[in-house]
């Protein structure tokens, strides 16, 4: 997953800080939201769909 195309700049930093300063402690659930971020940069801000939907893990599609 390539984000940056150009050198950050230093306000670009320090937009970088101001967001890790609200993830919580646990290291495990920082992940999980920086993976969501990046999910969300690349379908909802691109405006493309996800290679594979995005389905709850206790939801079991209907097939009826």
């Amino acid at each position: 997953m390539e984000i940056a195309t150009k050198k950050p700049l230093t306000w670009h930093l320090k937009q970088a800080m101001s967001l890790a300063g609200q993830l919580p402690d646990n290291q495990d659930d920082a992940r999980i939201i920086l993976e969501q971020m990046g999910v969300l940069l690349e379908t909802y801000l691109s405006k493309s769909e996800p290679s594979e939907p995005l389905r709850a893990s206790n939801v079991l599609p209907f097939t009826g």
